[in-house]
């Protein structure tokens, strides 16, 4: 019986041992969990404020690098600025350094060509080339190649320039004579506005980029007052031949004019002499003139330009 009680007290001991190792095992697993929560707590932490510190430093760096661009930018726009209000040739206050800052002209068919006859009046188109028009434009002659093939082309265009000086425009109700006299007037001042151009020298016929524009415009005028075609394509290659006889031997002229002595001079002086004048080519185009009406008959040649 003793024994039993001892046995007993014995298994009592050991399970309350037990209970209490498994206590004790429980709280040790509950500690380790607390704690290996807590570091995971704090290491997210930690990796969250290393995160936060580094787009800090990357939002500052961005701000810092706008600033600076800013500035480069601001900088830039008043050096623009300065530029395009600073002084010129043309303006007062220039001094000798600024004049030698100016931004370059664009360079263009039409200011190619408007230099070109400039350098024309001034020493003939005979002696235009492309060296010479390019440094006048204070360009590379390979820059003139760009816009033009060839300094004939480039006088073709000379000579299409000076040829829209002609009084072409047309006249509500101007009768068909009258347009030929004003015509034929403005295309014989032409020549005579540049005497030292030369422009009977470029070889050009009415299909050629240097009349073609000026054909179609004298085509079109007569056209529109109704003369009739056959009568307009003979009167106009009278008009042409004329015309080409008058503007090449007033070059001439007007380049190797010399007074003769009047012992010297024949008989027929006075005719030959004056075969090219102002009254010689009135008398011309009246002739001209009456030979369309001529030509056209019985047409009452009542022609004119429509009235608007």
């Amino acid at each position: 019986m003793q024994n039993s009680h001892k046995a007993e007290a014995q298994s009592k001991r050991q399970t309350a041992e037990q209970a209490k190792n498994q206590d004790a095992k429980q709280l040790e697993q509950q500690a380790e969990h607390y704690f290996e929560q807590q570091t995971t707590e704090q290491h997210r932490q930690l990796a969250t404020k290393q995160l936060v510190q580094q787009d800090l430093k990357q939002q500052t760096a961005a701000r810092s690098n706008q600033q600076f661009t800013g500035q480069l930018s601001q900088q830039f726009a008043a050096q623009t600025t300065e530029k395009s209000v600073m002084p010129t040739p043309d303006r007062p206050g220039a001094n000798k350094d600024e004049r030698s800052v100016q931004t370059p002209e664009r360079l263009t068919r039409d200011i190619i060509r408007r230099k070109a006859l400039e350098l024309a009046d001034e020493d003939g188109i005979e002696n235009l080339t492309i060296r010479k028009l390019a440094k006048a434009l204070n360009k590379t002659p390979m820059a003139l190649y760009r816009h033009y093939e060839s300094i004939d082309e480039i006088k073709q265009a000379v000579l299409a320039l000076a040829f829209e000086e002609v009084d072409a425009d047309p006249i509500p109700g101007e009768r068909w004579d009258d347009t030929i006299r004003r015509t034929t007037a403005s295309i014989r001042n032409v020549f005579h506005a540049h005497p030292r151009a030369h422009l009977h020298l470029i070889q050009s016929s009415a299909l050629d980029a240097g009349l073609i524009n000026h054909t179609n415009r004298i085509q079109s005028l007569h056209h529109n007052q109704g003369i009739p075609d056959d009568v307009l394509m003979r009167a106009w290659r009278i008009i042409d031949a004329f015309l080409s006889g008058f503007d090449i031997k007033d070059g001439i002229e007007m380049e190797q004019h010399r007074e003769t002595a009047l012992e010297d001079r024949p008989s027929w002086f006075e005719t030959a002499d004056k075969a090219y004048s102002d009254q010689a080519f009135h008398d011309g185009i009246e002739i001209i003139i009456a030979g369309i009406r001529n030509l056209a008959a019985p047409d009452p040649c009542d022609w004119h330009t429509p009235e608007e």
